[in-house]
């Protein structure tokens, strides 16, 4: 082999050998950040994403008691009515209209027994959740006398943000339900990604029926 064309080869080398090294270095990162069986977001839209216990919110613990209004009815509500009867706590805003859809479906699902879960939802933006507007979307979905709305300003609601792990403006995109057995204990949480079934809530839900 000529001495040029090994200059060439060479040459080749050094350009070549750093290009082949960034990919591997880019390759290992993205395997590394996806490990296997890791819900990414194909897989969240397949199926309910299960979580045993959600922070602060520890599975057996008790849940906090709710006191709130109930726009729906303008009246109060208290947890401590539910005595017996398991329910899942979700927060909400009636900006979110898929969250609006995918509660009636769970509903549809559950029925109306007198004894089954039930579904609360507590507001999380209270500068947008006015009762008159809370109203109108219970109307617009269904749900008009089968859920339970809560609202109230800020500090009241916070406590409840606080104690579920729950931030400003949360539960539109991928809302959370914080299931509560019928001895009023926290008994985990199910996420369900947009367009995931709810059969997997439905089912975990009748599961925590006495």
């Amino acid at each position: 082999m000529s001495q040029e064309r090994r200059r060439g080869l060479l040459a080749a080398a050094t350009l070549i050998g750093p290009l082949l090294a960034g990919i591997a270095i880019i390759a290992v990162g993205h395997f590394a950040g996806s490990p296997a069986g890791a819900p990414g977001r194909h897989r969240a839209d397949a199926e309910p994403v299960r979580r045993q216990a959600g922070a602060p919110a520890t599975a057996g613990e008790a849940a906090p008691p709710v006191r709130l209004e109930d726009a729906g009815t303008a009246s109060r509500f208290e947890s401590a009515s539910l005595a017996g009867r398991p329910y899942a706590v979700v927060f909400a805003s009636t900006r979110c209209t898929g969250l609006g859809k995918e509660l009636r479906q769970v509903l549809d699902a559950l029925g109306n027994r007198p004894a089954g879960p039930l579904l609360l939802a507590i507001s999380s933006e209270p500068g947008v959740d006015s009762a008159p507007r809370v109203r109108r979307w219970l109307s617009r979905f269904g749900l008009g006398g089968r859920l339970p709305y809560l609202i109230g300003d800020e500090d009241q609601l916070r406590p409840y943000w606080t104690a579920w792990g729950a931030t400003r403006g949360s539960g539109c995109e991928t809302p959370l339900f914080h299931l509560v057995n019928s001895a009023g204990r926290n008994a985990g949480v199910v996420a369900l990604a947009p367009r995931a079934p709810v059969a997997g809530l439905v089912d975990d839900l009748a599961a925590l029926t006495p």
